[in-house]
């Protein structure tokens, strides 16, 4: 029987803390929707919860058409889980869907 020789490498791997893990998924969003993100946050900080009453809240399910399977393995440490090289951006609804 033929022994699977050791990888280069494992040694390193096993020795730095580092690991694959699933790339964070995260709103796929341009430099322009964080500074608009922003804009519409500041402009509501100081409303009130009786003015959050008054805001219409939808009750709608979603059925995605077009899923991936969107598993992506990165290799890093827990720590840079959140680091823009570990992520994998998504958009709202996985590209297409239907709103019932």
């Amino acid at each position: 029987m033929l022994r699977q020789q050791e990888s280069p490498c494992e040694p390193f791997i096993e020795t730095s803390s580092i690991w694959a893990f699933e790339a964070a998924l995260v709103p796929l969003l341009i430099a322009r929707h964080n500074v608009l993100q922003l804009a519409w946050t500041l402009q509501l900080r100081h409303w009130t919860v009786d003015d959050w009453k008054h805001v219409a809240w939808s009750d709608e399910s979603r059925f995605q058409l077009n899923r991936g399977d969107g598993r992506v393995r990165v290799w890093g440490q827990p720590h840079e889980s959140m680091e823009p090289t570990c992520q994998q951006g998504t958009v709202q609804a996985g590209g297409g869907s239907v709103m019932i």
